[in-house]
Order: structure tokens, then C-alpha cells, then sequence
């Protein structure tokens, strides 16, 4: 059945001066009507079936931020340059995934967590595309979660909200390696988010999850009907997710990668609303193989 649908250190945030005026040609990817064709589906079926249902959001009562991690190494990638920063269509990965964002109106600012010894490279490429939008700040090298926390910490700094109060705040979180932005999967998680005070891009699996013992075996199979697998973008009320942020244990936030349970631990009256989406845009480069996948389909939607 599912084949046949188919077939149908914590710094303020440093922002590049830049006097170029131009923004980035990059559009979100808006996947609704007249549009390209990726491989044998069109892009209108990747439309968020999102499980909850909610009303358009009115931007003008929200302050949206996003939260981009980039400190990654890539070692999965086999890569000598963290894949965030490998080239791909003429641009590096991560230039696509912030000029995607930037293009938002909604969107009033962007933080990107890097290395330090990436920063350089990363401010001249916020330069080169005139990515106003966007900071850059030192993430953590001792997880991926210190690293988004140091970027939540730089979005209390720069919101507007902190200094009119009159707009409730919500940030989405998002990989550097996801360059293509699904925009109707967006507005879905945001909606809900708002209302919920947490939402999720998910997809459903389609093999059996199989727990292990940590040595090799196998543990116990798990219902692939209950399971679904956590994907991007995601999006969060800002204070709580930093509250359940600052709530989290040592051992969550040095080994953990799932944002919206860091959420779900310390939000427990809250329920996380997982939007479903089709996979075959929610995804993120992880192996060399990746990288030609990324061209492809970058090519496909002319970006």
C-alpha cells in the first residue's frame, strides 16, 4: 500500500558586518503546488500529514528564532572536512541549510553554534550571502546538546521579545546537514509548537527496531506500528526548552541527541506533537554516499 502511494565557552553573538544588501538565491523549498519532480514523486506528495491539526499560525504574535548545530566532525562521512562544510552544488552544505531559513520572513534570527576553528570560515560565508539574519557562536565540543544549548543561551541575548516582551518566542532547532527545508513540514511543526509547546518532523519506520544488549545481541523487537523516527526541523516554546535544558542530567546531555526528549523529561504535563512527513526529504547527510544523494536532489529543485 505504502509503495503505491509512493508510485502515485558562551560568547554574545558575533554577526558579520557585511554591506552587501543581496540575500541568498536559495528559496525554501516550498513543496506545494507546480512543482519539480524528485526521482519518480513529486514534490507535492512530501506534504506534512501532520497528526495534529491546527489552525495557520499568526506570524506577527511570534518571535521565531532558529538554532543550527554545526560543531559535528563528520566521522561517519569519512571526510577530512566535517561534512557541514563539504561543497555541494557550488556551495558549502551548510550555506543552503542557513540561506533556506534566511529567506523566511517569519524567521528573525538564525544562531549557528560552530567550532572554534571553524568561525572564520563560517563568518565569511554569513558575509558572502548577506546573511544578515545570522550569528555565529562558539558551540561545545563536549556534545551535541551543550552545543544547542550555547546557541539557546545567544537567542535570550538577540530576540526582540527580550526587549519588548510582547511577542511570545518560539526557536526551532535544525541540522546544518539537512539542506533542504520542507516548507509546509515547517509551518506544520511551528503551528504545533505553539500550541503544544513542542513538535517534531517524524517518519514512519518501515523495518523492525531492534533493542540491543550493548554486546552484540539482541535485546527485544519493538512495535513498528508504535515507532517513528525523529527527524528535523523541530520547534519549542524557547523558556521551557531551555528550562528542561538546564533541568537535564550530565549523563542526557553528554550522550543524548533527541532534543524533544530533553523536552518531554522536564515538560511532563506537556505533549510533544510529532508531525509526519514523507522521508524522502526529511533526511541528513551521514555517509560519503550521502553527499551525491544531496547534489541530486539539490538539482532537482534548482538550488
Amino acid at each position: 500500500k505504502r509503495f503505491s502511494q509512493m508510485n502515485v565557552k558562551m560568547n554574545e553573538p558575533r554577526t558579520a558586518t557585511t554591506t552587501e544588501q543581496e540575500v541568498a538565491s536559495t528559496a525554501v523549498h516550498d513543496l506545494g503546488q507546480q512543482l519539480p519532480v524528485v526521482g519518480d514523486v513529486r514534490c507535492s506528495e512530501y506534504a506534512a500529514a501532520g497528526a495534529v491539526q491546527v489552525q495557520p499560525l499568526d506570524y506577527e504574535e511570534y518571535e521565531i528564532s532558529v538554532v543550527v548545530p554545526a560543531c559535528g566532525v563528520g566521522k561517519r562521512a569519512q571526510s577530512a572536512t566535517p561534512k557541514q562544510y563539504v561543497e555541494v552544488n557550488g556551495r558549502p552544505l551548510i550555506c543552503h541549510t542557513l540561506c533556506a531559513f534566511h529567506k523566511l520572513a517569519y524567521i528573525k534570527s538564525i544562531v549557528v553554534a560552530v567550532s572554534e576553528e571553524w568561525e572564520k570560515f563560517v563568518l565569511q560565508l554569513v558575509t558572502k550571502h548577506g546573511l544578515t539574519k545570522v550569528s555565529v557562536v562558539h558551540g561545545d565540543s563536549r556534545s551535541r546538546h551543550y552545543s544547542i544549548l550555547r546557541g539557546l543561551q545567544s537567542v535570550t541575548v538577540t530576540a526582540d521579545t527580550e526587549r519588548s516582551g510582547l511577542k511570545k518566542q518560539l526557536v526551532v532547532v535544525h541540522d546544518a546537514v539537512r539542506p533542504v527545508v520542507c516548507r509546509r513540514t515547517l509551518d506544520d511543526v511551528i503551528g504545533n509548537a505553539a500550541v503544544h509547546g513542542c513538535a517534531g518532523a517524524v517518519v514512519d519506520c518501515t523495518s523492525t527496531i531492534l533493542t540491543t544488549t550493548g554486546d552484540g545481541f539482541m535485546d527485544r523487537a519493538l512495535n513498528r506500528s508504535q515507532c517513528r523516527r525523529s527527524e528535523m526541523p523541530q520547534a519549542f516554546h524557547l523558556s521551557k526548552l531551555i528550562e528542561a535544558y538546564n533541568d537535564a542530567d550530565e549523563d542526557l546531555m553528554l550522550h543524548g541527541t533527541e532534543c524533544l526528549d530533553v523536552y518531554h523529561r522536564h515538560n511532563h504535563g506537556d505533549s510533544v506533537a510529532l508531525v509526519t512527513a514523507k522521508p524522502e526529504l526529511h533526511w541528513k547527510v551521514t555517509y560519503a554516499e550521502d553527499f551525491q544523494k544531496a547534489e541530486r536532489l539539490l538539482e532537482a529543485l534548482r538550488l
